[in-house]
């Protein structure tokens, strides 16, 4: 059930990524920090990193860490990376060079890791 590993580590992924746009949120609004607005950002990210500990727990069981981390890691930073363009901060060249370097480097690790 390899295949389950590789939806519970993107999902891991996702959830961090969902926790740090719900955090970013939060402090954006320019509120007192235990405002119910803040409150409830602050702990919808707590659950969606809650969520994604879960799923990556999960994929333990069929990855090796340094594998099951890195690209756990490289879902979240792509995605966020996605979100900031879609949010009108276009990528400069030399972040577009480090995304395609985490995607190279998320491709290598887990190419010769996982069999």
């Amino acid at each position: 059930m390899i295949g389950s590993g590789w939806f519970a580590l993107a999902g891991a992924g996702v959830c961090a990524a969902i926790a740090s746009i719900l955090l970013k949120a939060a402090a954006s609004l320019n509120l007192p920090i235990l405002s119910i607005r803040v409150v409830t950002l602050d702990v919808a990210a707590l659950a969606a990193y809650g969520i994604g500990f879960l799923l990556y727990a999960y994929c333990l069981k069929y990855f090796q860490v340094g594998v099951a981390y890195v690209c756990m890691v490289a879902v979240a930073a792509l995605l966020l990376f996605a979100y900031s363009a879609v949010r009108g901060e276009p990528p400069r060249p030399r972040e577009l060079l480090g995304a395609l370097a985490i995607l190279l480097g998320v491709f290598l690790i887990a190419a010769k890791r996982v069999s």
